[in-house]
């Protein structure tokens, strides 16, 4: 459990409504909680789902069926940052907006959780659909098996140039002079999108995972220039689904255990190293990046020690030998 603990969040009968109603609406094993600094304000992620709770009531979002839009702003005042300020808003099962910042504390651990475990369960299921030939809608934008369109544009997929985020904004371009230009936070499920025109374009240049800067000047006496950086969250994360220890183990169980052709064992647990979320994440992360360096298969092309010194942190987290042993 995360933050300090109110009286009310030590309330017996409070986490008792908490976890049926989690039970009703299937959200599955427990995985933490998190409380506000100040308040009795909760939020609970689940397996399926999360709850917000504040006082008795108990707010439910399903990862399968919600949508989620993230903002978060790092503020500078005279060059020294200040604060960040984190906004996440869902869609209950009722239907109705549920905002979540900052006050929930760690909201840089939970936040990424909640729109990667929103896009895990969402992106197969859009993909489907453009697959069926239907238009998916992510508030102001839209995309189909052939097309993208915002408003009265409309983009052949075929004609994308480059997508990006720059200040805050995603950018897709078309051509020399058509540009489609939208805040991140007025993007619901921004991932499955990215997701999506990662499928239909996977050759799509694109500028993803990092900060970027936008200057404001704040016209008041007292104030100075604010600089704000927007950062898109996870959007070096989101190529397939989140990834658990298990599954990646097991890809390297399977790249241990060949003898010969190599191809799609290396490329499997690369996939799963790039998006997995655990102990040690960024190590395996860099693996991956090691693994991907691989461009011919077989022992008679790779070394034990070759793929021993790409797998460092991966056998770490999985407690496996080495490829020499």
């Amino acid at each position: 459990m995360s933050g300090g603990a109110s009286g009310t969040n030590r309330d017996p009968e409070r986490l008792r409504c908490i976890a049926e109603a989690a039970q009703v609406h299937g959200l599955g094993r427990h995985r933490k909680g998190y409380l506000a600094a100040k308040g009795d304000a909760r939020l609970d992620l689940y397996e399926n789902g999360c709850t917000v709770a504040t006082g008795r009531e108990v707010r439910v979002a399903r990862y399968d069926s919600t949508m989620v839009w993230q903002k978060i702003i790092r503020v500078h005042r005279n060059g020294v940052h200040t604060h960040t300020s984190h906004e996440y808003r869902i869609i209950d099962l009722g239907g109705a907006e549920v905002k979540m910042t900052e006050a929930i504390t760690s909201p840089d651990e939970w936040g990424p959780q909640l729109v990667e475990a929103v896009a895990a369960r969402q992106a197969r299921g859009a993909s489907d659909a453009v697959r069926a030939g239907r238009r998916v809608e992510f508030g102001p934008w839209w995309i189909s098996a052939c097309e993208l369109g915002a408003g009265k544009k409309t983009l052949a997929l075929q004609d994308l140039r480059a997508f990006r985020v720059q200040q805050g904004q995603a950018v897709i371009e078309a051509g020399e002079q058509t540009r489609l230009t939208q805040g991140i936070d007025e993007i619901p499920n921004f991932l499955v999108l990215r997701h999506l025109l990662r499928q239909a374009r996977p050759d799509l240049p694109e500028s993803a995972g990092k900060v970027f800067g936008r200057r404001r000047l704040v016209r008041h006496v007292n104030q100075a220039i604010a600089v704000v950086a927007v950062v898109a969250f996870g959007l070096a994360c989101m190529v397939g689904w989140p990834v658990e220890k298990a599954e990646l183990c097991g890809k390297l169980s399977r790249l241990q255990a060949a003898r010969s052709e190599l191809t799609g064992q290396l490329k499997d647990l690369r996939n799963a190293a790039e998006n997995y979320r655990g102990a040690d994440q960024d190590g395996v992360r860099a693996d991956s990046d090691k693994l991907g360096k691989f461009t011919s298969s077989g022992y008679h092309w790779l070394k034990a020690q070759d793929l021993d010194r790409a797998t460092t942190s991966i056998r770490a987290v999985c407690q496996a030998n080495s490829f020499s042993k």
